[in-house]
């Protein structure tokens, strides 16, 4: 699996996560945020105007993933106003994950 997050100015490390030794939960997503999507937003946004938008994948739409977030002082976009999934909304879909096949 592949892990990656971009901005308007930037983007984050491209984290490749092998699943035969891994597991994709909440416990692993959550450190996935916390060591490598988190402290890169302070990069980009040093004054904090960060607002993070996932798709609708379980582990995104999860209490536990956004009250994490919500703990952590990230503003969200509520998951009731994101957009349906359509490749031309997400900059991953419509751009990244082609170039890197």
């Amino acid at each position: 699996m592949v892990s990656a997050g971009v901005y308007w100015n930037g983007k984050t490390e491209i984290v490749f996560i092998d699943m035969k030794t891994a597991k994709v939960n909440l416990k692993n997503y959550i450190s996935l945020l916390r060591k490598k999507l988190l402290p890169s937003r302070h990069k980009f946004y040093p004054q904090g105007d960060f607002i993070l938008q996932q798709d609708d994948a379980t582990l995104h739409t999860s209490r536990g993933t956004q009250q994490f977030l919500i703990d952590q002082g990230v503003d969200i976009i509520a998951k009731d106003h994101w957009p349906p999934q359509f490749p031309d909304f997400n900059p991953m879909d419509y751009a990244m994950w082609e170039s890197l096949a």
